[in-house]
């Protein structure tokens, strides 16, 4: 989406940026809460309350990280002031009070590609992060941010990182009934195969993918097929209901 008139850019009291200059990379609503991202390093991302008609300027806030683009945006379903970014210095970052202030979450230190963000809803705040690690093989990853920056590629019960033969996690989404049922939805693919997998964390110690998990069929084998795209997939999304509460049976 490029920004081709005044009127269609984030603008703030002190400043409107130029229109020739600037497009925007990342969105994430919910409700009347916007944030919208930018390619530039000064004016890198903006927030709106009252769904687009004013902007403020919330990387301007002495915790942001300076230099760099947001690529990928996230808010927790429950509470618009929790919001997660992946930059371009492939770190995430954590706000608890609508962007006011910043937390550095790192990110894994072996990956090869990072293409998307969650954060969930709950009292305990988990990250997520989708994509691809060194070797080419589609991995996801999770952080409790409370316990720092240590991220943990999620195995499957065989343990292996990943279930299918994916080359990448597309898009990522924590359910938004995370802390009853603990669910995870991937969006998977290779060069000719595109699969919606379902990832339930348990615990730290018990973590299951798809028909291994409590509530889902054997249908999940190895993940729901979607069509595929010649070519392979460029991107995806995943929503889902507020009353979806993780099992396959469920909306």
């Amino acid at each position: 989406l490029s920004l081709s008139a005044e009127s269609d850019i984030p603008k703030t009291q002190t400043g409107v940026l130029a229109p020739a200059s600037i497009s925007i990379t990342a969105l994430a609503a919910s409700g009347d809460v916007i944030y919208a991202a930018t390619n530039s390093t000064t004016y890198q991302l903006y927030r709106s309350t009252d769904g687009g008609d004013s902007w403020s300027d919330i990387s301007s806030s002495t915790s942001f990280p300076s230099s760099v683009t947001v690529t990928a945006i996230s808010i927790a379903a429950d509470d618009s002031d929790v919001v997660a970014f992946l930059h371009s210095d492939n770190q995430t970052e954590l706000s608890t009070n609508g962007g006011s202030s910043w937390t550095d979450l790192n990110g894994p230190t072996t990956y090869g590609a990072f293409n998307d963000i969650a954060v969930s809803s709950g009292s305990t705040t988990y990250v997520a992060l989708g994509g691809n690690s060194s070797s080419g093989a589609a991995e996801l990853w999770t952080l409790k941010a409370s316990a720092g920056t240590s991220w943990s590629a999620e195995m499957d019960e065989d343990g292996d990182v990943t279930y299918t033969n994916a080359s990448t996690i597309n898009a990522v989404e924590f359910s938004p009934n995370w802390s009853t049922d603990k669910n995870i939805l991937v969006v998977s693919s290779n060069a000719t195969d595109v699969d919606l997998q379902v990832f339930v964390y348990t615990s730290s110690s018990v973590k299951n993918w798809n028909d291994s998990a409590s509530g889902f069929t054997g249908d999940w084998e190895d993940g729901i097929a979607l069509d595929g795209i010649a070519g392979g997939l460029a991107a995806a999304s995943i929503a889902m209901p507020e009353t979806y509460l993780g099992s396959d049976e469920s909306e």
